[in-house]
């Protein structure tokens, strides 16, 4: 909630990306890391806070949990409650089987891939340095990295595999 208070502080009017610690009991393999949000994501997440996150612990018959996103269904022997670490998962699933155009197999973690192979593309486009772009991405998927050679891991390259496909995509179709 503190992030919230800062889109409104002056001292960070200039900031459109906000750090935020996620403790190690809420990440995956218990490892504390640092994840990033725009300023427009975080204005949309205070928004769902302040409005719909509160209708609905109004309306449910448990406490207000001290999580962001709870269950809003119609189910009251739920509503309220904490989601599962399965609902974005399962959501993207129920999204993927309405959006036929979307091929049927990829799954919610390629939209990881997706994120990583950007990012990397964004980052060798601002630095041109291939190693330091590598490293912005190990940081935030969370990956470790070799702290005496200054290189990612393997994990981290083979989500980045990508980048000349989609490099190549997207200029075909900006030919179009």
């Amino acid at each position: 909630l503190d992030l919230f208070e800062k889109i409104d502080d002056k001292k960070y009017a200039y900031l459109n990306q906000f750090e935020y610690t996620l403790h190690g009991q809420y990440a995956k393999r218990g490892k504390t890391r640092q994840i990033y949000f725009s300023r427009q994501l975080l204005e949309e997440m205070r928004n769902y806070y302040n409005i719909e996150r509160k209708l609905v612990v109004a309306t449910s018959k448990f406490d207000d949990p001290d999580n962001l996103f709870i269950n809003a269904c119609v189910n009251r022997s739920i509503r309220g409650t904490v989601i599962s670490k399965e609902k974005a998962t399962s959501l993207f699933e129920e999204l993927r089987k309405q959006l036929e155009y979307i091929d049927q197999k990829h799954s919610y973690h390629d939209c990881r891939h997706t994120f990583a192979t950007e990012l990397y593309d964004s980052q060798i486009q601002q630095s041109g340095n291939e190693d330091a772009a590598l490293l912005v991405v190990a940081e935030r998927l969370g990956h470790s990295w070799d702290h005496k050679t200054g290189k990612a891991s393997s994990a981290t390259r083979g989500y980045v595999a990508m980048r000349e496909q989609m490099i190549k995509m997207e200029n075909k179709a900006n030919d179009y």
